[in-house]
């Protein structure tokens, strides 16, 4: 099913096996042009980190395992430095330091109204008028 003796099976359904593969594949189409060898995809386990809930969270990496607070602490800090740009990392924690402390879980999505393009049929005695709204 796959090139990657360690994983025969397939992958893991994670991002990281994503964000390796499009790495790879860049590097590969690289290597297409200028017609050298490709190379085959090979998975490093970095691997996996879950929140359980305030507090707590779950580190499983490939040489050891730890929970509680310390992971939970580990999962913010790791989940912080992709963010690009030191503004937006200030930003980003502040807002999640807001939400801890006055326990708000909501989701920060911007909803906008949709404009009905349908076409709305509208009777009136003996006629049928048809249009946008």
């Amino acid at each position: 099913m796959t090139a990657d003796p360690d994983y025969e099976k397939g992958h893991p359904q994670l991002a990281q096996v994503a964000i390796q593969q499009g790495t790879l594949l860049a590097h590969n189409l690289r290597h297409l042009y200028k017609k050298h060898p490709l190379e085959p995809f090979r998975y490093v386990n970095k691997g996996s980190m879950a929140i359980i809930a305030k507090y707590k969270a779950v580190v499983d990496l490939p040489k050891g395992f730890f929970k509680g607070f310390f992971a939970w602490m580990v999962w913010l800090f790791i989940h912080l430095i992709p963010i690009a740009g030191f503004r937006n990392k200030v930003k980003l924690f502040f807002s999640w330091s807001w939400s801890f402390l006055t326990n708000d879980p909501t989701l920060r999505l911007i909803i906008r109204p949709r404009k009905n393009i349908f076409l709305q049929t509208v009777q009136k005695p003996n006629k049928i008028i048809q249009g946008f709204i």
